[in-house]
């Protein structure tokens, strides 16, 4: 479990120190302990590319998957307009073969939620407002708390946690081994967090305290590495019983658990990995000792898609919950099912609709 010597160690884990404190600031880094492997190769932003030099049909991809190249097919060229009958035709040659066919590199498509969120146990207790924050149609990639650093009334102690959200893009050409670009990009996305106002939850959070005892102190932000870009869970202190309120938690510290994208050989499902997975922490954020460890993470490739926090004066607790992911094809691509496609339509002759 984790400890807070282990939170406020100075380790970094990232691909360059210099890149890694670009993206989350001063950090703390280190490797979950139940999965420990070498991260896989950066996610970036996806830029246009130039195609490649041309691949013969059923060339392998990286992943050793032979997959057919579609193309133009041949081009006979015409003879110059002053050479007089074209000696191909008089001949009854066969046309002149102009090599192999130049690859169709695909477009890049969108990664979509699959499917509503799960929710995975609360930690704390149900006390407070409750407030769901969704980063709708994408994922967690960070978090910013707020704390009530004094240690007076109800002090040393977290008093909210607000996502950070992101989407995503999934990069087939890459796939196909017809570019370089990451087979997945990551791209921050403030404007899809919206905080639910049906039921009992409470809408968007006040940034007063309901106290002028209180302080609430905001603290950095916390994200994920390029490396591991998908938030998969939160773990830090807490006291289960806070020593001033036994009807309450008092939750201490918080670090975030990043989980690197992949693919399928379907090019369809994007899950967390099992392995590679990294434990951030910022440095600069309040952080306490607590009575006992906690530990919130998704499963079976699953990433954090939306946060339930449970405040008032201070967190009392928060539930996780966890999504699938699917990058579906485009328009004019096969097909089997509805659920293939981005629109959710697929045609009788085996293609998406447009």
């Amino acid at each position: 479990m984790l400890r807070p010597s282990a939170v406020r160690s100075i380790a970094l884990l990232c691909l360059g120190a210099s890149a890694c404190e670009g993206l989350v600031g001063s950090v703390d880094v280190n490797p979950a302990p139940r999965r420990l492997v070498t991260a896989p190769e950066q996610n970036g932003v996806v830029e246009p590319t130039q195609p490649l030099a041309p691949l013969p049909a059923g060339t392998p991809n990286e992943e050793g998957v032979g997959l057919p190249i579609r193309g133009p097919g041949t081009v006979t060229p015409l003879p110059p307009a002053d050479a007089g009958p074209s000696p191909i035709a008089d001949a009854g040659e066969a046309p002149v073969d102009a090599g192999p066919p130049t690859p169709v590199i695909p477009d890049p498509r969108p990664v979509l939620v699959d499917g509503p969120a799960s929710a995975l146990d609360r930690v704390g207790v149900d006390g407070g407002g409750p407030r769901l924050g969704v980063c709708d149609g994408g994922f967690v990639i960070g978090v910013r708390p707020t704390a009530n650093p004094s240690d007076q009334f109800g002090g040393l102690r977290l008093t909210f946690v607000a996502p950070i959200c992101g989407t995503a893009i999934s990069n087939p050409a890459r796939f196909l081994g017809l570019s370089t670009e990451p087979r997945i990009a990551v791209t921050r996305n403030d404007a899809i967090l919206t905080w639910n106002e049906t039921e009992d939850f409470l809408g968007q959070p006040s940034t007063e305290p309901p106290d002028p005892a209180l302080v609430w102190d905001e603290q950095p932000e916390t994200l994920c590495p390029e490396a591991a870009p998908a938030l998969v869970g939160l773990v830090g202190e807490y006291d289960p019983s806070a020593p001033d309120s036994e009807a309450t938690a008092a939750i201490r510290s918080l670090a975030i658990e990043c989980a690197p994208l992949l693919v399928d050989d379907s090019g369809l499902n994007v899950f967390a990995a099992d392995s590679g997975h990294q434990v951030v922490s910022n440095l600069d954020s309040f952080a306490a000792d607590g009575s006992d460890d906690y530990d919130s993470s998704c499963g079976d490739g699953a990433v954090v898609t939306d946060v339930l926090v449970h405040s008032g004066y201070w967190l009392d607790g928060f539930e996780l919950g966890c999504s699938a992911l699917r990058s579906p094809n485009l328009a004019g691509e096969p097909c089997s099912e509805g659920r293939d496609c981005q629109n959710g339509s697929c045609s009788d002759d085996g293609a998406c609709a447009p």
